[in-house]
């Protein structure tokens, strides 16, 4: 059976935690992984029932990065994972900082780029994603924008679109939607919204293909 491990902030509200989430409920449906998760916090789950096929493990962030460090590799020891999928910047930055030797065990996929928000030359975050383009295995984003702004080689990348999960509608209430809406939206045969903060490094395209609501 394949172990991973992966590596978040949290599991709540978000469309990283979404996106997180709805592939630990795929993978485990499978019967074939092993899952783990490390997170800061562990309060308030986007899914209560993930605690039920996941091992969450939880790392407090306030300490020195030395100390999270060793308990990432306590966790990495005591796991053995095959695969190692970091979420977030701050995750990527803790399995960098692992020694070579240690880290060669397992599979590292940076999971850290998410749009095409280029980083100031030499900030920290510029200096992070070099070294993960360094040290990671895999580069995986959502976006073919992102892999371009931050000039990911095409041999080390690898971009999966985001899905939908269509059961989710199942539980919408539109019992308080205007009677005016529903009306007119009943004058056309598929309608597809989308609710999202819209802004160019999140590689929407837009112009003649759409009108923004008002």
């Amino acid at each position: 059976m394949i172990k991973i491990l992966f590596c978040v902030n949290k599991l709540s509200i978000g469309g990283v935690e979404r996106r997180l989430s709805q592939l630990m409920v795929g993978l485990y449906k499978l019967r074939t992984y092993s899952l783990h998760c490390i997170v800061n916090n562990n309060e308030r789950l986007l899914d209560p029932e993930l605690g039920n096929y996941v091992n969450i493990i939880t790392i407090n962030p306030q300490t020195q990065k030395e100390v999270i460090v060793e308990q990432y590799k306590k966790v990495i020891c005591d796991i053995k994972p095959d695969i190692v999928h970091c979420w977030t910047m701050s995750q990527c930055e803790i399995i960098n900082a692992l020694e070579q030797q240690f880290r060669s065990n397992f599979i590292y996929i940076c999971g850290a780029v998410n749009s095409a928000y280029k980083y100031a030359i030499n900030s920290h975050r510029y200096l992070l994603m070099k070294d993960c383009l360094k040290k990671a295995d895999i580069i995986l984003s959502n976006s073919d924008a992102g892999i371009k702004a931050k000039h990911i080689p095409l041999e080390k990348s690898l971009v999966i679109k985001n899905g939908y999960n269509f059961e989710r509608l199942d539980f919408i209430d539109n019992s308080h939607l205007d009677e005016n809406i529903k009306t007119q939206m009943s004058n056309y045969e598929n309608i597809i919204l989308m609710a999202c903060r819209i802004c160019m490094e999140k590689d929407i395209q837009m112009g003649s293909v759409a009108k923004p609501c008002v």
